[in-house]
């Protein structure tokens, strides 16, 4: 991880499938977050002291299993809010009423599409362009309004926590970071072929 990684600001991988690593890295570099992994749940334990803002948690893992980690560090002060979702192969109900008992936040299946992992993401962090973007007069994609409703957003973020945001203002967010995303998308479209 570079130096513009602050506390909450990162995602954690913790996962002992490699491809699942390289998969989840990739697409969250290539849109603008900064990614961590861990291949087991003891090494995924002591990153977690890093405070991530977002921890992506395998199953089957050596050492410690998923449903563990969550529920040790759903249970220590430090990490207790992080946003947990587990992340496994099996969708059965079973794996994720265990879930739901060791605290996660959410439950993902593999294979996980992009757009899924991005928008679970996007909802509880905000990417490193975006980040320093809220101090332009006008952010890319989003109209005086939106940008203004960006800018509220985000300090309310930073002041109380993701919490302090309403359900329904968690998915105007959402839909506003995917707007300003689509945007960045069609201008490094239109200029990749620029000479």
């Amino acid at each position: 991880m570079n130096n513009r990684t602050v506390k909450g600001n990162w995602v954690l991988v913790v996962d002992d499938d490699k491809q699942f690593q390289k998969y989840t890295t990739d697409a969250l570099v290539a849109n603008g977050y900064h990614v961590q992994v861990a291949g087991d749940g003891v090494e995924g334990v002591k990153l977690a002291q890093q405070i991530p803002g977002l921890i992506l948690l395998d199953i089957m893992m050596p050492g410690m299993d998923g449903y563990t980690v969550c529920s040790a560090l759903k249970s220590e002060p430090l990490t207790s809010k992080i946003p947990i979702f587990i992340v496994s192969a099996h969708g059965f109900e079973l794996n994720k009423k265990l879930a739901e008992r060791c605290l996660a936040d959410g439950y993902l299946v593999k294979p996980v599409a992009t757009n899924s992992l991005l928008d679970t993401v996007s909802m509880f962090l905000l990417p490193f362009d975006l980040k320093e973007a809220v101090d332009l007069p006008l952010i890319p994609g989003l109209n005086d309004e939106e940008t203004a409703r960006f800018r509220n957003y985000v300090h309310k973020i930073r002041q109380d926590g993701l919490d302090s945001l309403t359900d329904r203002e968690r998915n105007h967010l959402a839909d506003l970071l995917k707007k300003t995303a689509a945007v960045q998308d069609l201008f490094l479209n239109d200029h990749i072929f620029d000479d």
